[in-house]
């Protein structure tokens, strides 16, 4: 994880090189991240526990039929296929469940980490923006984050071939100050870029670049 200090949420704000002069792009952030969702939920449903103990239970049973009734190795493998088509077939299943109505902007947005999402590392809400280079930035402006979910979420993707960079900027906290004075991304011209504006006043800025060779 790239780690760097700053004076000011300004200042580690501006560091993230957001674009004040291409608008950020819905209909590209959208299929962006609903890959990205599909490839972090795939990932959650081959490796479940639960899954692992029924695809067991039910290779071992066909090694038992192949023993009690002599199949061939052609039937054995023909049978082995069926069971990992069916499994799959439930993982997709799920993961289409757990993604419907997943089409506009807005929904997508809230629904990648809402509720435990497939993006989620951190009770705050996640933000979007595009950099001056195209590349996608997500992130969250927050007190606290859990690395463990962000390094399985760098993970996944990097096997998935996404080129990505996970970092965490600081300055200090400002909790308390008045909403009037705090430093609000609008205020610079970054909203072309962001996706709405607001503050990052909580002392950390901590998320991902989606480089745009994957954007």
């Amino acid at each position: 994880m790239q780690e760097q200090a700053y004076p000011h949420e300004r200042d580690a704000f501006a560091s993230l090189n957001i674009s004040k002069n291409k608008k950020f792009n819905k209909r590209d952030g959208s299929k962006i991240i609903r890959d990205i969702c599909k490839k972090l939920l795939k990932n959650k449903y081959e490796n479940d526990p639960n899954r692992h103990i029924e695809s067991e239970r039910e290779l071992q049973q066909l090694e038992q039929a192949c023993l009690e009734f002599n199949l061939s190795t052609e039937e054995k493998e023909k049978r082995r296929r069926k069971i990992h088509k069916k499994f799959e077939k439930v993982i997709n299943q799920n993961i289409a469940s757990d993604m419907e109505g997943w089409n506009d902007w807005g929904y997508v947005a809230f629904q990648a980490h809402a509720n435990d999402g497939p993006l989620s590392f951190t009770n705050e809400d996640l933000r979007y923006a595009f950099t001056e280079n195209g590349d996608l930035i997500i992130y969250s402006s927050c007190y606290n984050f859990s690395k463990e979910k962000m390094r399985n979420i760098k993970d996944v993707l990097t096997r998935s071939d996404y080129v990505i960079t996970w970092f965490k900027k600081t300055s200090p906290c400002r909790t308390g100050v008045a909403y009037e004075d705090l430093w609000k991304i609008d205020t610079d011209g970054y909203v072309p870029g962001h996706y709405e504006g607001g503050t990052v006043h909580r002392g950390i800025i901590v998320g991902f670049i989606i480089h745009n060779n994957n954007v």
